[in-house]
């Protein structure tokens, strides 16, 4: 599965290259290409989903410079729908101006927690009765350096053990009604 990294800043090929050498799947054989699982975003409204950004040739000039954490949380919801297969569904990756300088990445992680109304946490099996138990929307903010988003990203998916080490913040929203 790729990941969506959205640029909130313009992005130099140098820059690039350096996340994605940072970033390639390891351990492959030496005869085979490099993987880098990744997809640059630099707009609200992206025009190749499908396609790994390997490489950029010059740079990539973001409209999202402005954008909001909910806006940028939004947008990768809609554009993570299910239609959408290469796409992993459970974070997102941000290079900011602060990426330029010291070399880290944002990974946003989304999760999921139900509560009671006392506020006890649970862990609803299928059939349960769901009354006075309340879904949440967890956003655990990570900042990485370049070198480990793919430790971080691969504990996130259940690969590896869990690394802390990097969480910046964790929100947690009202999770929205689902039909």
């Amino acid at each position: 599965m790729d990941a969506l990294v959205f640029a909130t800043c313009d992005v130099t090929p140098e820059h690039w290259a350096e996340f994605a050498q940072a970033n390639r799947v390891p351990d492959r054989p030496p005869d085979e290409p490099p993987i880098v699982p990744y997809i640059l975003v630099p707009s609200r409204s992206p025009t190749d989903l499908e396609n790994r950004t390997e490489h950029i040739d010059q740079t990539v000039k973001t409209d999202l410079a402005s954008a909001t954490w909910s806006e940028i949380k939004g947008l990768f919801i809609e554009l993570a729908s299910p239609n959408l297969k290469n796409v992993n569904k459970a974070f997102f990756l941000v290079l900011d101006n602060q990426s330029l300088e010291d070399h880290k990445a944002v990974v946003m992680e989304i999760g999921s927690e139900w509560r009671r109304a006392d506020g006890e946490e649970y862990w609803p099996l299928p059939n349960d009765d769901m009354t006075g138990v309340q879904k949440f929307t967890v956003w655990t903010r990570h900042r990485v350096p370049y070198q480990k988003v793919w430790d971080v990203t691969t504990a996130i998916m259940g690969l590896a053990p869990e690394i802390d080490t990097y969480v910046e913040e964790v929100k947690k929203e009202v999770a929205p009604e689902t039909s």
